[in-house]
């Protein structure tokens, strides 16, 4: 039985703070719990007999180190909304222990890789990980004044997207990360070539990192000058009197789209 201070636990891992002291994050709705089962360690598992049955399938074809390492069964009555962050709390709620990530590994990544220069919004952040996660991508770098990955508004955001697409903070400087790549650096600026124009392919022998900059300001000026090409997608009002930019989620949809269109060409 979920006691008063169990219920007060789960609802201060809404923070960042105590997500990083307790090392755990929280995840709601019984599709989102089902797809992260088995991709993250789970610390508890709090769902309704209803939805316990539909989930014990998926629970007993896991290895038994990846199973909930705690399960608490709640009456019908029980009140999700006690510790829910959502407007319209689901029947089903798990704790997940955060993933150990690194960046080493992507410097001489022969992948299209994606780095986030500041994207501060949890819903672009949310968005943009699934979108990368439709277009194949495995990594998406965070430099360090990005959004939470594991806050509860982008976990939901990512619809799973989280069980595929391994998001890496970086704990220093930008620079030190993009001093040691060795691929192509791609970002995206108003003064860049036409995007349709420049042929764009993951279907190359090295490494490609596209930066997408913050919602506001763009790029940072520190990373400006580590780009070796410069993006522009272009508007097409007819007069010139269309919207001045880009929602930084649906500019990375476009970018994305290009560079997987040009291996199917």
């Amino acid at each position: 039985m979920l006691s008063k201070p169990d219920l007060a636990f789960i609802r201060s891992l809404s923070k960042a703070s105590e997500r990083k002291v307790h090392n755990l994050f929280v995840a709601e709705g019984i599709k989102l719990v089902h797809d992260m089962l088995g991709s993250f360690a789970c610390a508890l598992l709090i769902v309704k007999p209803k939805e316990y049955n539909l989930l014990s399938k998926r629970i007993g074809e896991l290895p038994l180190e990846l199973r909930p390492e705690s399960c608490e069964v709640v009456s019908d009555s029980f009140d999700f909304s006690k510790i829910s962050s959502l407007k319209s709390p689901q029947a089903t709620l798990a704790l997940f222990h955060l993933p150990e990530l690194s960046v080493e590994r992507l410097y001489a990544s022969q992948e299209l890789v994606m780095l986030l220069d500041n994207v501060q919004d949890p819903g672009n952040l949310g968005t943009i990980i699934r979108t990368a996660d439709w277009f194949g991508i495995g990594d998406v770098v965070l430099s360090s004044g990005c959004a939470d990955p594991f806050s509860p508004k982008v976990v939901q955001a990512t619809m799973g997207a989280l069980c595929r697409v391994h998001t890496p903070r970086l704990q220093g400087d930008t620079r030190d990360f993009l001093a040691h790549y060795r691929g192509l650096i791609y970002g995206t600026f108003l003064d860049g070539e036409p995007i349709y124009q420049m042929g764009l392919s993951t279907d190359i022998p090295d490494g490609q990192l596209l930066v997408m900059g913050n919602e506001g300001n763009g790029i940072s000026p520190e990373v400006k000058p580590y780009i070796s090409k410069r993006i522009y997608i272009p508007p097409y009002s007819s007069d010139g009197m269309g919207s001045e930019s880009l929602n930084v989620a649906i500019a990375t949809a476009i970018c994305l789209s290009e560079f997987r269109r040009g291996v199917m060409k």
